[in-house]
């Protein structure tokens, strides 16, 4: 089995740490600057190779889609309460 060097681990963990904080950064940026058109072309474009569901799935999925609208409303009044 290979031994690991453990600063050659931590100095990898430190640049991944690093890539994401920039990444995050430009992220940020980049929807802080997206017009409604530009959001709109990606949603499609993610959603574009989606099958649509049969009527049995769809009533198979309902209960979990009405407590995932629960949760995320439930998140968002905690984020009004805290002035985010």
């Amino acid at each position: 089995m290979t031994q690991l060097n453990r600063e050659n681990v931590l100095k990898t963990l430190r640049g991944f740490e690093e890539v994401n904080r920039i990444t995050e950064s430009e992220r940020r940026e980049r929807l802080a600057n997206m017009t409604e058109e530009q959001a709109r072309s990606i949603f499609d474009d993610l959603n574009q190779s989606i099958k649509e569901l049969t009527p049995e799935e769809k009533k198979r999925l309902e209960p979990f889609r009405l407590e995932h609208h629960l949760k995320v409303r439930k998140a968002m009044v905690k984020m009004e309460k805290a002035g985010l």
